[in-house]
């Protein structure tokens, strides 16, 4: 049975996505590190194959509560923990499912 959240579709309910999706229902922010590159998401999931690679930031929010985006106009080299970034709202002009969406850039 597949899943729709983000926009996307997943039609593989068993991965690691769904689990993570079906979580984040919940409330509840979950994730994984890869053991050989750290951050970067080259393998995406179903879906989410036209935005590879990607690196994801969990960003503290400074009125309280966290956002996750993933980051665009940096480089993977300058990622750090505890950098300093800047949400940037985007818009998806073309798709119907979602407008709106956040990107983290460098400060």
């Amino acid at each position: 049975m597949p899943f729709k959240y983000f926009g996307k579709i997943n039609y593989t309910p068993y991965t690691k996505v769904s689990k993570f999706a079906d979580e984040l229902q919940k409330g509840k922010l979950v994730g994984s590190k890869c053991k050989n590159c750290g951050t970067v998401i080259h393998s995406a999931p179903t879906g989410f194959e036209d935005m590879t690679p990607y690196t994801l930031g969990l960003v503290d929010l400074d009125g309280g509560g966290r956002l996750l985006s993933w980051f665009e106009n940096t480089k993977d080299k300058d990622i750090k923990i505890g950098m300093k970034v800047k949400v940037v709202p985007k818009i998806f002009e073309e798709i119907e499912e979602i407008k709106l969406y956040y990107a983290l850039e460098k400060k």
